[in-house]
């Protein structure tokens, strides 16, 4: 996921886009989140120990961890993007709607597509790219995606083609597919609109970044709804309580057998003679001395506040003194 995603930012630079508002449930979020979108590592592992990742001063109560989000300008071909991960709610793909409401907001706000007054940028979507990210088993049963997925040309909601990409572990919760949905693919839904559909193996991140530039041409040419099928595995259980060797006993002996993609595309990469082994375990120490690092810090880290940011300047937090009214009920 996380190549997908670094193509994905090069791509929408060369492209001239400016902006990328991504919605993701928990799954990869936190990856994606310290991996690419410059969240502090101390950061995460102070909220992982249960403290607010807000400052003292900010009147809030925070959310759980894999609720996280950010908003950040990043360095992608010599140009600045924008990218924006928005909150995720508890229920599934909830934010699915929400996402593509920002989108249509932010096209508003740069006058681009149905906003603008010249003809050069009438095309929705020039500027900003909206990102969606789905699971297997919630794309082809939450009816808030296929309501969503209705609504992608009509007039006020469209934003010029979504980019979906399905983390498809082949396994919801504990459900394996063939007891989830009646479809053989996951992305089947997806053909109500005829929006073209890529299945990629994510043993194989070169063709899974492939993939994604198909997808995005094909996005930036038709300005249409297009789906890459991420099919790899979730190695291990659904949250802390979950045991999959016992859950899915079957589909577990065969991941417990398998090599990690990390490792395994290393591996590839030494028999190559694209990278040697030396290089590789200097790289892997690196980063896992900057983990630990971040972990250690995690108690003294002091959260700056980030809401209330650029676009949202003008507002303010609520006061904290409690409102009243005279409903006319004696409560």
């Amino acid at each position: 996921m996380i190549a997908f995603f670094n193509e994905l930012f090069k791509l929408s630079s060369n492209s001239n886009i400016e902006q990328v508002m991504i919605a993701i449930a928990h799954r990869g979020r936190l990856n994606l989140l310290s991996g690419l979108l410059d969240y502090p590592k101390a950061l995460m592992f102070r909220k992982m120990r249960g403290k607010t990742e807000y400052p003292e001063s900010a009147p809030s109560t925070g959310d759980v961890v894999s609720h996280l989000y950010q908003s950040v300008d990043l360095q992608y071909e010599g140009k600045s993007l924008h990218v924006s991960l928005i909150p995720n709610p508890s229920h599934l793909e909830a934010n699915v709607p929400v996402v593509i409401g920002k989108v249509r907001g932010r096209q508003q706000t740069l006058a681009e597509g149905d906003y603008s007054a010249s003809e050069q940028e009438s095309i929705v979507g020039q500027k900003v790219l909206c990102v969606q990210v789905h699971g297997d088993a919630a794309i082809s049963a939450q009816g808030v995606i296929q309501e969503s997925l209705g609504l992608w040309n009509l007039p006020h909601f469209r934003v010029g083609g979504s980019i979906h990409l399905v983390i498809n572990n082949q396994l919801g919760f504990t459900t394996p597919a063939e007891q989830g949905r009646s479809s053989l693919y996951s992305t089947d839904i997806a053909k109500s609109n005829g929006f073209p559909i890529l299945h990629v193996n994510g043993d194989h991140p070169e063709e899974v970044v492939k993939a994604l530039r198909l997808a995005m041409s094909y996005r930036q040419t038709f300005g249409k709804d297009v789906f890459v099928d991420l099919i790899c595995f979730r190695r291990w259980g659904h949250n802390e309580l979950d045991d999959p060797s016992f859950t899915n006993p079957g589909l577990y002996s065969i991941i417990g057998s398998k090599p990690s993609v990390p490792d395994s595309y290393v591996q590839k990469l030494s028999e190559e003679g694209i990278l040697d082994k030396e290089t590789i375990s200097k790289e892997v120490s690196t980063y896992y001395e900057a983990l630990n690092n971040s972990l250690k810090e995690a108690d003294t880290h002091e959260p700056k506040q980030f809401h209330l940011q650029a676009h949202w300047k003008d507002l303010v937090d609520a006061p904290s003194h409690i409102s009243t009214w005279d409903t006319g009920d004696n409560i």
